[in-house]
């Protein structure tokens, strides 16, 4: 079941709705604008429709409250001596007389002099082909585990999203995810491969979560605390 929700700035659409055994029904909003709304058993889709137009008002200033709480993210100059994350470690930009882009062991980024004026778009074609690579590496080592994949996977230029898993079995993962370490990184390909076996944040859902990444709780938090820190301006 899906709801489209026409809000004053923007039409939600709603697909994230659990059943259960509760009594109540229940709408839920987190940091990243996704809706969940919790019913019981018995409730039919049309009192569904109509809890959720019935709580629009709220809705509407809990998306105002959120959005206007988002951290505010670091600008970037793209000048020598600045600093960026890649897989949760910094490196220090600087620019170099070489024609390649390099990842030094002296935790340097170095970035060709002759392309400085370019730098910013370097960087970040730099970040989306390791992100590419990357998560379809840990996807093809996850899926083994847990005995699905797939259908194809994306990766996107989201803002608050760090990644999402569609109907039709597709994957969407934020580039800047790659700055995260990597067991952040692997908590989040989990995330959205659990949804090819629960397309809800279920009990048994997080079950699954919880029996390949016992600490999952550790990676939502290092992403909670660094949100701020995980974006190119």
């Amino acid at each position: 079941m899906k709801i489209i929700l026409n809000l004053d700035s923007q039409d939600i659409l709603i697909d994230d709705i659990t059943r259960s055994k509760r009594k109540s029904m229940s709408i839920s909003i987190n940091k990243d604008l996704k809706i969940q709304v919790k019913v019981p058993y018995w409730v039919t889709n049309n009192d569904i429709k109509e809890f959720v137009l019935k709580n629009k008002n709220w809705i509407q200033k809990k998306f105002a409250y959120i959005s206007s709480n988002k951290p505010t993210p670091v600008s970037n100059s793209f000048s020598h001596g600045e600093k960026y994350l890649f897989l949760g470690k910094e490196y220090t930009l600087k620019f170099s007389l070489g024609d390649e882009f390099v990842l030094t062991k002296e935790d340097e980024l170095l970035v060709p002099a002759l392309f400085a004026n370019d730098t910013k778009t370097i960087i970040i074609d730099w970040y989306k082909k390791q992100t590419e690579k990357i998560i379809k590496e840990r996807c093809e080592f996850i899926c083994q585990f847990i005995g699905v994949k797939p259908k194809k996977i994306k990766i996107t230029k989201a803002k608050t999203l760090w990644g999402s898993c569609s109907r039709t079995g597709t994957l969407s993962f934020t580039w800047k995810l790659i700055m995260a370490p990597p067991f952040v990184v692997d908590y989040v390909v989990l995330h959205e491969l659990a949804h090819l076996v629960y397309h809800n944040h279920s009990k048994h859902y997080w079950e699954l979560v919880r029996k390949f990444m016992p600490k999952y709780k550790e990676a939502e938090n290092w992403l909670k605390k660094n949100q701020r820190y995980i974006e190119i301006n």
